[in-house]
Formats: structure tokens, sequence, C-alpha cells
């Protein structure tokens, strides 16, 4: 261990030593990698610019060739024969697309052939330097050639920068006769370029973002890649190396800093020739690329290199190092190890005793291999009695009838199952059962051995608590039912008691004054007005508040389309459009099926009034077997349904008490909503199930004093025979009492309810019926309906104390002639039935 430990010592600086070399050998490699790059590039752009450079010299050589050919071609025809040097040159500058303009002058300076309409034939160009210049060498003696700067040039296609190109013309003496002259704009030049590059790239391809630049011999950049820059510059004062360099005719390349985006670049040079050219065409090419672009690529692999032989080296000398560490600490934590594992040995025992949770193992031969206090408690024995025993047999003995197919022992010990909170009855010591909540986990050894412990938990008294909280649940919901029920009846009593008392009296003290302020002197009908006023109004809150305690019946009692017309109705006054679809089949159901029916439907869609930001909503009615299916749809703004609705302090039912009343009568609702995409709710009713004995109970008609009185007197023939019917006697009363005041009318009769309506028609054939709506056992839509069906030439005027189009619209559907309501029936009654029996038509709306 003595010697070991100095080399253990020492093997992290073996590491950092083989560390170092591989930085230094990484780093020489890349200097060297990155000087082969830039050599290979640098060869690459020089060779690219030479090319380009010994294009452009072919180039202007060919045009000095051409103008040497038209002068010569010229030199016979320029003043005898225009037309043919005009034709030539048209020719010439189609032929060759690098000529931006063509022309001829003669030797007294006026174009006698041009290709651009801006410079015709007979222009003077006698004082141009071009001009002038070429007649003044043609007189000495000298060659008269002349290649021109660059500047612009104006034709119908416009005025880009050109270069001029002029060449004496000489007549068969050798005397000056004129000049040709010729434009080649730069676009020329760049296009060289262009078609350049794409060559240049496919041979290299490690040469991205090229750039270039022709710069003329007076160091302006004519031709740049950069647009923004095209001859602003002049590169011969800004020191360029690349360009220095080409100014000594060789081509190369040279590592540079570029001038205006300050980086690193490759630049490729070279010069034009000019080939043959008294006048040298001394242009030179610039190519160049930025270093980084050539040299990231390998530079990021190498990085790449490196940090993988990072992540190979440190984990490698961190490993070394923690083992030196680990090695020299590993007895005292084995020491500190186990003294926490005896610690924790302990604990466990002291938990397994006092927890008030059973728990217990079991082998995988059945029998108990520990137990703690409180299993053995709540089965009666001692921890001793049960280990080593079959557990099995001492909580389930033979033949007491507990262990069924789904015993927890018996899945676990045979099958091997995992069992999970599963309820089971075992028996205890003395004979007594004991209600469990059992869980089996197994336990997998190595010798691939299971055992299972199990835990048990005493739900003896949460069994208990959980009955009695259900009976207290039904308690809570049978006296909610008799509290919605009573109040449903207070309701419904309310309601009567205003319709029946105060309503009836309201109207009839405004019928008797109506008549008393017809039969009064006018000072006296003066005083009565107000005092009718008044009891109109007051007959109006009566109207409404009766509407809001109890709707008024529509149909029969178990007949929901009415109530459904009715808050339809309702809710088109508030601003909601319903739509009521119906499947046509008839839908009883029972008294309590029908209230809460109508109060989930007033409650829904009073709710997409408020909520659903809609103006529209869909009603739908079917029939499905011996259910009712209600669905209240819109497209509104909608909600997020996050589960049953807990019960609120805000008026109205609330989800959570609309399903618990339909829970009540064996129904349910079901909603469906997302955002922004409107909201569904179904409610599903029972339909009331008709009996034999109740379809076949006929209709008892009452037809004593009590329930009819009819008139005793020989009705006169040319007086109107009416039959009232009315519910109320003193509305009757009312009635009778204004018609016999008038002359011409006769009651013959009175009727309590639609049905003995129906058999007094039959039997007295009234001209006139006066038909109350709300009545017990027949309405009087119903009642109207049978009375038009059987006697059609009886006329029938509807009655009521609610202002109702719905009612209005059902009676005169029933075949009724007129609807009035009871409040103003004693100023309209008689003039209606005059009307009607005078066969006047009368307005479907009578006020």
């Amino acid at each position: 261990m003595k010697t070991s430990k100095p080399i253990l010592y020492q093997l992290p600086f073996l590491i950092t030593a083989i560390a170092v070399v591989i930085v230094v050998t990484w780093l020489a490699a890349w200097q060297y990698v990155q000087q082969s790059l830039i050599r290979t590039a640098g060869e690459a752009l020089s060779l690219g610019a030479a090319e380009i450079a010994s294009k452009f010299d072919r180039m202007i050589f060919e045009r000095y060739d051409d103008l040497r050919v038209m002068a010569v071609a010229f030199s016979n025809h320029m003043k005898d024969d225009t037309a043919f040097v005009q034709r030539y040159l048209e020719t010439a500058r189609d032929a060759y697309q690098t000529y931006h303009w063509v022309a001829v002058a003669d030797s007294e300076g006026r174009l006698t052939g041009s290709t651009s309409l801006q410079s015709p034939q007979g222009t003077d160009v006698s004082g141009t330097s071009w001009f002038q210049e070429i007649r003044s060498r043609a007189v000495a003696g000298q060659e008269a050639t002349l290649l021109g700067g660059v500047d612009a040039f104006l034709t119908e296609e416009g005025a880009p920068d050109a270069i001029a190109i002029s060449r004496a013309i000489y007549d068969s003496r050798g005397t000056f006769a004129g000049v040709v002259t010729s434009r080649i704009t730069l676009t020329v030049l760049e296009a060289i370029v262009v078609e350049k590059l794409p060559s240049l790239l496919t041979k290299n391809s490690m040469l991205t973002d090229i750039e270039y630049q022709i710069i003329a011999e007076d160091g302006v950049a004519y031709i740049d890649s950069d647009l923004a820059h095209k001859g602003r510059a002049n590169f011969s004062t800004l020191k360029l190396q690349s360009l220095e360099r080409a100014g000594h005719g060789q081509a190369g390349y040279v590592e540079e800093l570029h001038l205006r985006r300050h980086i690193p670049v490759i630049t490729g040079y070279s010069a034009t020739r000019g080939w043959g050219q008294s006048e040298g065409f001394r242009w030179t090419v610039l190519v160049r690329i930025p270093t980084a672009s050539l040299v990231q690529p390998v530079q990021w692999f190498h990085l790449k290199v490196a940090v993988i032989g990072i992540v190979i080296i440190v984990p490698i000398f961190y490993l070394l190092i923690w083992l030196q560490g680990r090695l020299r600490k590993e007895w005292q934590f084995a020491q500190v190890e186990r003294l926490r594992a005896t610690a924790a040995e302990a604990q466990y025992h002291l938990l397994l005793q006092t927890t008030d949770q059973g728990i217990f193992g079991v082998n995988h031969k059945g029998r108990c291999s520990f137990i703690n206090r409180s299993a053995a408690q709540m089965l009666g024995y001692a921890p001793d009695d049960l280990l080593g025993s079959l557990f099995h047999d001492r909580v389930h003995p033979e033949g007491d009838g507990l262990c069924g197919s789904q015993c927890v022992l018996e899945e676990a010990v045979s099958h091997g199952k995992y069992t999970r909170l599963a309820e089971q009855v075992f028996r205890r010591k003395d004979g007594t059962l004991l209600e469990l909540e059992c869980s089996a986990f197994p336990l997998t050894e190595a010798a691939n051995t299971t055992d299972f412990v199990f835990t048990l938990m005493d739900i003896t008294e949460r069994k208990q608590r959980t009955t009695e909280l259900l009976q207290y649940q039904r308690r809570l919901q049978s006296l909610a039912t008799q509290l919605r029920k009573a109040d449903e009846l207070v309701r419904q009593r309310l309601a009567t008691e205003l319709h029946d008392n105060l309503a009836q009296t309201l109207a009839l003290c405004r019928m008797k004054l109506v008549a008393l302020s017809n039969a009064a002197p006018p000072s006296v009908a003066a005083g009565i007005a107000p005092v009718t006023e008044l009891l109109k109004e007051a007959l109006t809150v009566t109207r409404n508040l009766m509407s809001d305690l109890r709707p008024p019946t529509l149909g029969g009692d178990e007949d929901l389309a009415a109530a459904v017309q009715w808050v339809a109705a309702k809710l088109q006054r508030h601003g909601l459009t319903v739509r009521v679809v119906d499947d046509g089949r008839r839908k009883l159901l029972d008294p309590d099926v029908l209230r809460i029916a109508h109060q989930s439907l007033h409650e829904l869609l009073f709710n997409v009034l408020k909520h659903a930001d809609v103006t529209e909503a869909t009603v739908r009615m079917r029939r499905i077997g011996h259910h009712l299916v209600i669905q209240v749809k819109d497209r509104g703004i909608g909600f997020k349904v996050e589960g049953p609705q807990a019960p609120t302090q805000e008026s109205g039912f609330g989800l959570f008490n609309l399903r618990e009343q339909l829970r009540a009568i064996k129904g349910h609702i079901r909603v469906s909503s997302l955002p922004d995409r409107g909201s569904r709710v179904v409610i599903v009713l029972p339909l009331r199930r008709l009996s034999s004995a109740t379809t076949q109970v006929g209709r008892q008609v009452v037809r004593a004093s009590a329930a009819l009185d009819v008139g005793s007197g020989e009705a006169s023939p040319i007086k109107v025979r009416i039959l009232l019917v009315d519910d109320h006697q003193i509305m009757r009363q009312g009635l009778r009492s204004m018609l016999e005041t008038e002359p011409g009318f006769e009651v013959a009769a009175e009727a309590m309810d639609g049905e003995i309506a129906v058999e007094l028609a039959a039997s007295l054939h009234p001209d006139v019926i006066l038909m109350d709506i709300n009545m017990p056992k027949l309405n009087g839509v119903e009642a109207t309906r049978r009375i038009k069906h059987r006697f059609p030439g009886i006329t029938v005027i509807g009655l009521s104390m609610h202002e109702d189009p719905k009612l209005e619209q059902l009676m005169y559907e029933a075949g009724a002639s007129a609807y009035l309501s009871k409040g103003t029936a004693s100023t309209t009654v008689c003039d209606t039935i005059r009307q009607l029996r005078s066969g006047d038509r009368i307005p479907e709306t009578i006020p």
C-alpha cells in the first residue's frame, strides 16, 4: 500500500501531461490545416481572376478588330451609300449583343449612320473629345485608334456606363474620311464575371460567399458585387494590398482586411494586358471570399474533436481522483452505513408495532412469518399464536362460507396476485366477524420464492357511518322533495287565489263601473273613469303576478307542449327567440314530472339569455320508448364543464339542484359545452304510463243546479241565446247581469267547465258561447275545438284573464270567432256579439 500511494497520486499529473500534449498537437494541426485551406482557396481565386482578366482582354481585342473591319468596309461608302452604312451598323449591333451604340461620322463630324434614335443621322459630333482626338491623330499620321474612359451614354434603352472605342476611317488615297465609334456597357464585362463564377464554385466547392470587383486604371471600381458601392470609391488612395500587387502585372492572392466589412478575406487578383493595343486596357480583377466562410466549417470540426476529447479525458481524470478519495473513505463510510442500518431497523420495528394499521407477512406456503400488535388485536389473537400457522385457516375456518372467489389471501398465495384496498370479512378468534379493507403486496426473493405483506384496516365503524350518511342523504332528498312540492303548492294556491278571487273581483268591478259609467250622467262618468283606469292597472299587475307564480295552463295538466310554448313566448318578449322542434308524438307526464320539466326549461333558457350572449336557442323534444328527451342547444360563448356543480346561494336551480330534482323523479341530465362553440343540455324524463282502468274512465257530468243553471223561460225568437262558460260563479254572475241589461240578449245557460259546456251546446244549440280558457277537467281551447267540430254554426268567443298572444292563437286555431280579455270584456263583449251576429268581420285582436 505504501508503494501504490505515490503512483496513485502521480496518475492525475500524468493525465494532465497527456492532455497538454494533445492540446498542443491539436493546435498545430489546426494551424496547418488552416494554412493549407487558405493556400488552396487563394490559388483557386487567383486562377479565376486571371481567367476573367483574360476574357476581358479577348473581348476588347475582338471589338478593336470589329472596328478595323468596319473602317475598311465604310471607306468607299461614306458618302454615296449611307443606307449601306446604316444597315451594316444595325446588323453589327444585332449580331454582337455587346454593343450599346455603334455610329459612323464623316470627316466633318456629322453622323452618317447610328443605331440610336437619340443620335440620328446628321447629328454634329465634331465637338466631342473622341472625334477631335481621332481626327488629330489621323492628320498626324499616327495610328488613329482610341480607347476612351467610362462615361454614361444616352440611348432609347437608357444611359448606362459604357466604354468608348473609336477608330479612324481612311479613303482609298489614305486620307482621313471619318470615324467609326462604339459603346460597350459595363454590364457586358460584369456578365463575363457572373458567367465565370459558377464554374469556379463547381471546381472548388469550399469557396462560398464570393465577392468581385473590377477596378479601372483610375482606381474606381465600376463593377462591384456590392451594388451599393459601385463607382463610389477610389481604391487607388486606400492602399489596398491586392490592388497594388495586381499593378505589378502578376496574378496571385493575398490575405487582407475587407475595407468595408472589416473582416479578414482572401483576395485573388489579376490585371488585363491589353493585347496588341497601343493604349492598353489596364483594368484590375479582384475576387475574394471571407476567411471565416472557408475555415469555419473545419474549425467547427476541430472544436467538436476537442470537445469529444475533453468529454473523454475529463471523466477519466475525475474518476481517478474520485477513486483515490473513495478508497481512503470506504471504511469510514461502511461504518456509518452499518450504524444507519441498525438505527433504521430499530425504527422499522418500532413503527411496525406502534401503528394502528394491521400488518402481517405470509410466506409462499401460506404461513404467517410476522405480524404486528395491531393486526393480532384486530383478530383477537396474541402475535405468537399466529406466527408459523396457516393464516388462511385461522381467519377462514373450514365451512364458514366467508372465503369466496375474491379472497385476497387465496389470490395472493395461489396466484401471486397484487391486490389493493379490497373489502374482506375475517373471523376473529371468538367467532365474531370483522369487516376489513385488505391489501396484498408480493415480495420476490433471490431464490425465486415469493412472500407477501398484507395490510389491514378495520372499516366496521366506517361502514356504519356510511350507512348512516346514506340514510341522512335519503332523508334530506325526501325533505327537499317535500319542500319543493310545498313551494309549488303555495305558488299554485297563491296563483289560484289571485285568479279566482282578486282578479275575478277586479274584472267584475271594472265591468260594473263601465256599465255604471255608460248609464250615469257625464259628470259622474268623468269621476268614474280614473277609478276604472286604476282597476285596469291593478288587474294588469295581478295578471303578471299570476303568470310569475304559475304560468297559465295551455293544455291538460299532463301535456308538456303547452308549457314549452308558454316559456318560448315569455323568452321571446325578453329578446330570446326559441325554436321548438317536436316529433309530434303524444307525451304525457305526471304532474310532478311536468312541473320539474317546465321549471328546468325555464331555468335553462333564461341561463342562455343571461350568459350565452346569443339571441337564438333551439328546444328539441322526442319520445324514445317510455322516456321524453328534451334538448336545449345554443351557439353562444359556452363554458368549461368541470364536473358536477355544487349547490350555490344564487337563485334558480343551478345544475346541481336541477340534477338532484331529476334524480328524484328517476330522470337525468347531461351537459356538454366548449368555449366559443355553444352548449347543449339533454334532459331525460319518464313518461306517464296509462293503465287500462285510466283509459276507460268516462266523463262524469254534473248537471245539478250547483253546476248548471239553465234559463227556464221560453227563448224569444228575436233574441240572441248565449251560453256562459266559466269556472268562477262571480264572473258568470257579472257577465249575466251585464248581458241581461242589453236588449236582444238572453243568457240561455251557464256551465262551470268545458265538459258541461260541450253537452249543453249539444242540447241547447245556443247562438253564442262566451268561453273561459282556464277551467278544470276540460279547458276552453279543447272544448271550443269539440263544439266547432260538431256544431260549426255556433259562434264561440274566447275569454281569459291573461292577455297572452299564444292563448289567442290557440283559440283561433280551435275555431273561436273572437278573443277578449276579461279586463276589457265589459266594454267590448256586447259590440263583438252584435258584429258577429250581423256577419261583420272581427279583427283577430280586440283591445
